[in-house]
Parts: structure tokens; C-alpha cells; sequence
């Protein structure tokens, strides 16, 4: 491909100009399911990470199986006061966990993690 110059542009009719960023992305406009956006999953063999978008605000959720610590938005949930949302994202997390064959190794401990949270909350 050669480059063109700048007298060949001006000699032109019609030039195509295509912004190369959005001024502000447009969250609707991608795949929704269960009221939150679609994720992605990263994983090692120790390590899980989900990030979506819920409310147009991305939400990282981590698990570290050797450690069995929960991660929200990189804070040790066992150092939050979550809401009733921010529940539901880590219930989410369970589910993403058990859909995938690679990471159903990771369920089992994330739940324990995760009721025995619930369970240190309440007391």
C-alpha cells in the first residue's frame, strides 16, 4: 500500500472521515443477560477473575482457591459491608464458575468461601 500525500487528498471528491473512539460507549448496545452485562473469565490454576459491567460500572470479582479469599473490586469482602447487590454479583460468580468444564474445580471451594463469610457476618 502505498501513502498517499496530502495533494493527492485535497484532489479527492470524498473522503471518508471515521472517528477512531466513541465519545462514550454505549453499555445497551452490548449483550445483556440476567440484568448484567456479559463478562469475562481469566483463570490460572489457583486464581479466578470475573469482570462484567452492572449499572454501568465494571465490577471485578477475584477468588484465590489456596488462600480462599474472596475478592470485590479488589477489597477482601471479609473487610466490607456489602448491599444486596453486591451479593448477588458474588452469587453470580458461583454461577459463572459452574458453567464453565475448566472451572468447576473452583465451585466447591468458592462456596465454602462464601457461606463462611455469610456465616462470620451474621454472628
Amino acid at each position: 500500500m502505498s501513502d498517499i500525500t496530502l495533494k493527492e487528498l485535497e484532489k479527492a471528491e470524498e473522503v471518508e472521515v471515521r472517528p477512531i473512539f466513541s465519545a462514550r460507549p454505549v453499555y445497551g448496545k452490548l449483550f445483556k443477560k440476567d440484568g448484567v452485562l456479559d463478562g469475562k473469565m481469566f483463570h490460572t490454576t489457583e486464581k479466578a477473575t470475573y469482570t462484567f459491567i452492572s449499572n454501568n460500572e465494571v465490577i471485578s470479582l477475584h477468588f484465590d482457591r489456596e488462600k480462599k479469599t474472596i475478592f470485590y473490586k479488589g477489597h477482601n469482602i471479609s473487610n466490607l459491608s456489602l448491599t444486596p447487590l453486591q451479593l448477588s454479583h458474588l452469587e453470580l460468580f458461583k454461577k459463572e464458575l459452574g458453567k464453565k468444564g475448566e472451572m468447576q474445580s473452583f465451585v466447591r471451594p468458592y462456596t465454602e468461601a462464601l457461606e463462611k463469610f455469610l456465616e462470620n457476618k451474621k454472628a
